[in-house]
C-alpha cells in the first residue's frame, strides 16, 4: 500500500472516530502516514476535524475510481497514475462534499506537502461497493489467480501473495504491516482490520523492480495483465470497503 492511499485511510478512519466523539489526538506529524510531510496546509488535520464537526458532518467515506482501465495497474509508479482516491464528506439533509488530496512542493528539494480541495458538492448517494464479505471474497479469488499464475511462471513473488491469503484465512491482524495505525484502537471492525493488513501485504504495484515491472511473451503477458489488473482493482475496493467500516460503524 503506497503512503498516499494508506494516509487516506488514515483520514477517514480517524475523521469518522472524531465525529463520533472520540479523541483521536495529534495525527500531523505523529502518525506513520505523515512521516514524509513538511506540513499539510488545507488547515491542518485537527482543524479539518473540527470544521467538520461545526458542518454537523454525519460521517467520511472513502471512494477510489480507475482512470486507465488495464493501465493503471502498469503505470502506477507514475506521477499521477493509478486513479483517484475521493474523500466523502456526509453533511444532514442527504448532502455530499467531495475532497481530493493534491501535492505541492515548495521547492525543489522540499519534501512534500499535501493539500486537501473541496471540489464539489451533490446529493448523497448509497454506496455499491462497501460489502465487506463481498469484496473481501473477490481480493481472495484475485489473490488465489495471481498466486498461480507466480508459481507456475516462477516470477519470485508467490510468497507474497501466499501470506496475504494466509492473513484473511487466518482472520487474525498481521502485527508486522509497516502502516499499523491506520485507525484508532476499536474503530475498525476484525474483518476491517485483516481486509486491511492483508492489502498491505499483497501490494505488489509500484516503479521499478515491483511486480507491475515484469515482462512475459504470448499468452502469458495476456494472463500476467488480467491477474494484475484483477488484483490492482480488488485491492483499491477492499481497501476503500475497510476504510469505509470506520463510517457504518459510527450508528
Amino acid at each position: 500500500m503506497t503512503e498516499k492511499i494508506a494516509r487516506i485511510v488514515a483520514l477517514t478512519c480517524y475523521g469518522n472516530a472524531f465525529l463520533q466523539g472520540t479523541d483521536v489526538g495529534e495525527l500531523f506529524p505523529k502518525n506513520l502516514t505523515c512521516m514524509f510531510y513538511d506540513h499539510v496546509p488545507f488547515m491542518s488535520v485537527e482543524k479539518w476535524f473540527r470544521f467538520l464537526k461545526t458542518s454537523n458532518a454525519i460521517g467520511i467515506r472513502l471512494s477510489w475510481a480507475p482512470r486507465n482501465a488495464l493501465l493503471d495497474c502498469l503505470t502506477v509508479g507514475l506521477f499521477g497514475s493509478g486513479g483517484p482516491w475521493t474523500l466523502e464528506v456526509l453533511l444532514p439533509k442527504n448532502r455530499s462534499e467531495f475532497w481530493i488530496a493534491r501535492h505541492v512542493a515548495k521547492n525543489w528539494c522540499a519534501r512534500d506537502n499535501l493539500a486537501y480541495c473541496r471540489i464539489s458538492k451533490r446529493a448523497t448517494k448509497k454506496s455499491k461497493l462497501d460489502d465487506l464479505q463481498i469484496n473481501e471474497a473477490r481480493l481472495r479469488q484475485a489473490l488465489r489467480e495471481i498466486y498461480s499464475f507466480s508459481t507456475r511462471c516462477c516470477c519470485g513473488w508467490s510468497q507474497v501473495f501466499e501470506d496475504a491469503l494466509d492473513i484473511l484465512d487466518s482472520g487474525k491482524n498481521n502485527l508486522n504491516v509497516y502502516y499499523a495505525d491506520l485507525a484508532p484502537a476499536g474503530q475498525l471492525s476484525d474483518r476491517a482490520r485483516t481486509l486491511l493488513d492483508a492489502c498491505q501485504r499483497a501490494w505488489v504495484f509500484g516503479g521499478m523492480g515491483s511486480w507491475n515491472d515484469l515482462l512475459f511473451d504470448g499468452d502469458d503477458e495476456i494472463e500476467y495483465r488480467r491477474v494484475s489488473d484483477q488484483l490492482f482493482h480488488a485491492l483499491h475496493h477492499a481497501i476503500a470497503a475497510a476504510a469505509n467500516d470506520s463510517y457504518y460503524r459510527l450508528g
